[in-house]
């Protein structure tokens, strides 16, 4: 009799240990699928953040900065030819 109430006791004993170890899995189940999902959103957030367009609404809001006007490229009148010598050494 006082085999099998140890025998009983101890198999309660371990199935609330397996109960409780279940527990604590479920639970870190539960908090990789929070972080992913979290990931996920972050992941949505920085790249609306880092649109051009966004960035452009921030500068000009935010920081006061403006749009620079278009630029014009200057294009050279006439082509230059290289120096015969070397302009960097001093007179001889």
């Amino acid at each position: 009799v006082t085999i099998s109430f140890i025998l009983l006791f101890s198999v309660a004993g371990s199935h609330a240990f397996l109960v409780s170890i279940q527990q604590e899995v479920d639970s870190l189940h539960q908090q990789i699928a929070e972080g992913r999902g979290n990931s996920s959103e972050l992941r949505v957030e920085v790249t609306e953040l880092k649109g051009p367009g966004r960035i452009r609404s921030v500068a000009e809001g935010r920081l006061n900065m403006l749009q620079t006007p278009n630029r014009k490229q200057l294009q050279p009148i006439f082509e230059l030819s290289p120096p015969s010598d070397n302009p960097f050494r001093g007179p001889s």
